[in-house]
């Protein structure tokens, strides 16, 4: 697909099995948006993504992706694991829950900073070995062990009130 237009109003879009969408993509409806309904789902928006308006969240399983353009997404419940890569472009996200799932943040050859602005709750986080920065600033739960790959910056919390749990162990 080209371009993919939403428009303002209370209702859900899911779009699942994968695909493309070339054009930065934007939503605006305030009812659920469903990015991939299982752990082979990929969809790529090659000229960004933005889920902010999405104020009922955001679901997430498999891989969704952009073309070094910026992901910003707002609160994330993720329904199966999934994978976020935004390139060389900045990943965004309000908040990520989803305690029996795993997380994999970036490539290897991704760039863009990393920021988790709320808590995250996950069964695990994975982040590629490459040169970005990871912000993880509202606290929250790991539960398996956690390393960190990613040779940028690693900030855990931004506020004295901020705390993050790693069941498992940090490494």
């Amino acid at each position: 697909v080209n371009t993919l237009n939403t428009f303002a109003g209370d209702y859900a879009v899911s779009l699942v099995g994968g695909g493309t969408i070339t054009t930065a993509t934007a939503f605006a409806n305030t009812g659920v948006l469903t990015l991939g309904d299982g752990v082979t789902d990929e969809i790529t928006f090659v000229g960004g993504l933005d889920s902010t308006a999405v104020t009922a969240g955001t679901q997430i399983a498999g891989a969704v992706a952009t073309t070094n353009t910026a992901m910003n997404l707002g609160a994330v419940t993720l329904t199966a694991d999934a994978g976020l890569d935004s390139g060389n472009g900045t990943l965004d996200i309000a908040s990520v829950t989803g305690l029996a799932q795993r997380l994999a943040l970036q490539s290897i050859t991704s760039e863009g900073d990393v920021t988790i602005a709320g808590d995250i709750s996950v069964l695990a986080l994975d982040t590629a070995a490459a040169g970005y920065d990871v912000s993880l600033n509202g606290g929250g739960t790991i539960t398996e062990d956690t390393t960190f790959r990613n040779t940028g910056v690693l900030n855990l919390g931004n506020d004295a009130g901020d705390v993050t749990v790693f069941n498992g162990g940090l490494d």
